[in-house]
């Protein structure tokens, strides 16, 4: 049998009488409630803060293991090499997060075959903190090795590494520095953020710049390409 429904406007139980006299069969009894809010309802009122934590605390969890995963080497199926230090790692991590390893493997190259891959170009400790963010997305020593890093990510596609890079490049870029930064967002084309940044801020920094010891250095060191950007840049603002 199907609940009746009553609409508490044009209901009134005035005893308990009246009240039987709307229960099912089952002796149940469904109030239908219709709620009308008068200004704007604060976004938790309904637990979505609490959800929302709860997503980013298993989302936080999931990494947690994964990084634990890369530590303990456990079901490793692959191993980098790099120099005389291997790094036992897992074929489909690896590819998923990267599109190189993923080109790598599914490909009967040699890496694949022996299920070991030799790294030259990267240094042991920067590999660390590449797998690193590869099972984890996090990074340590960002700010000391941004170069490098960068110098990975590039290398491996790694987009979000790469921008949390340029990021650094962005908030430290200064007259002491400025010189390192254009030599190296100008020799990766990925780098658009920082590289308008450069510009901006040699264009911005004109006298300064050219007052510096180092200056000849600096316009020596611009490409080209960056270096008309940079007159057009310097243009625009006079």
């Amino acid at each position: 049998m199907r609940p009746r429904y009553y609409p508490l406007e044009r209901t009134k139980f005035n005893n308990q009488k009246s009240i039987f006299s709307h229960c099912d069969s089952n002796g149940n009894i469904t109030v239908n409630c219709k709620f009308t809010f008068h200004g704007s309802v604060p976004r938790n009122y309904f637990g979505d803060s609490s959800l929302e934590s709860a997503t980013t605390s298993s989302k936080t969890s999931f990494l947690d293991e994964y990084e634990k995963l890369l530590v303990s080497a456990k079901f490793s199926d692959v191993t980098l090499l790099v120099d005389d230090k291997k790094f036992p790692a897992h074929k489909n991590i690896l590819a998923t997060r990267s599109p190189v390893f993923s080109a790598m493997f599914e490909h009967e190259m040699l890496e694949s075959k022996k299920n070991i891959v030799k790294i030259s170009d990267v240094k042991p400790e920067i590999m660390t903190e590449v797998l690193r963010f590869i099972y984890s997305s996090k990074v340590k020593n960002l700010k000391e090795s941004t170069a490098e890093l960068l110098a990975a990510a590039d290398k491996y596609q790694l987009e979000a590494l790469r921008l949390m890079c340029e990021e650094v490049f962005i908030e430290k870029l200064s007259l002491d520095n400025v010189t390192e930064i254009v030599l190296i967002v100008d020799k990766y084309e990925t780098c658009q953020r920082p590289s308008d940044c450069v510009k901006k801020f040699l264009a911005s920094n004109a006298e300064e710049v050219s007052n510096l010891d180092n200056y000849t250095t600096i316009i020596k060191t611009l490409s080209p390409t960056l270096l008309i950007e940079v007159t057009r840049v310097m243009i625009q603002r006079s």
